[in-house]
């Protein structure tokens, strides 16, 4: 590698880009944001960049040469991501929703780095694959639509999802994956407060 310090690595639609991640691993030191966007010719394992250390920004979108599982990210993987992780659909949970039965596990998986860290998936929704047997249009007026996406909803320090069709009223029951707090923890009332909002 001739730049063995480098620390921010950004090509984006590149045909002619070629290789794989883990020939990246000679930098895992030192790297801090990683884009990749569109350079379909990369291939690799996602899993081949969950112990690089400095990493806080990952944007592999539309790289389906690259593989992986979202639900193999356990604690202590891609521990310093900060805000943005962008994944192709050839990695399982990162791109489209495959089914719905399957999105609760793969929500979880996002689960453990959203409570690492607040700003993740913080303006983002995933959606059901338009490929799955369970995806519909019934064409209607669009607040009355199939509540396709899901989106992480946050009220204090807790966090749950659920899916929505992305307008006002158009959202369901939400499943949270925190326990509710005791009347008596620190920011009970900001808890209160935000969970009405949301």
């Amino acid at each position: 590698m001739a730049f063995p310090k480098l620390e921010k690595l950004r090509c984006i639609r590149n045909d002619y880009l070629t290789g794989n991640l883990n020939s990246i691993r000679v930098i895992r030191e030192n790297l801090v944001e990683l884009c990749l966007s569109m350079c379909f010719e990369i291939e690799g394992n996602l899993m081949d960049l969950a112990d690089f250390p400095l990493l806080k920004d990952l944007s592999l979108n539309a790289c389906n040469k690259i593989v992986g599982d979202i639900r193999d990210i356990g604690p202590g993987k891609f521990q310093s991501i900060e805000s943005q992780v962008d994944l192709p659909d050839s990695v399982y949970g990162g791109g489209h929703l495959p089914s719905i039965a399957e999105t609760p596990d793969i929500m979880r998986a996002w689960y453990i780095l959203k409570k690492h860290n607040r700003h993740i998936f913080s303006c983002k929704r995933m959606s059901l694959s338009i490929d799955s047997p369970e995806r519909y249009v019934n064409y209607v007026h669009h607040c009355r639509e199939m509540p396709a996406f899901v989106e992480f909803v946050e009220a204090g320090s807790r966090l749950g999802w659920r899916w929505t069709n992305c307008v006002s009223g158009g959202s369901c029951e939400t499943n949270w994956l925190d326990p509710e707090p005791n009347q008596s923890d620190e920011g009970y009332d900001v808890y209160l407060k935000e969970l009405k909002e949301a």
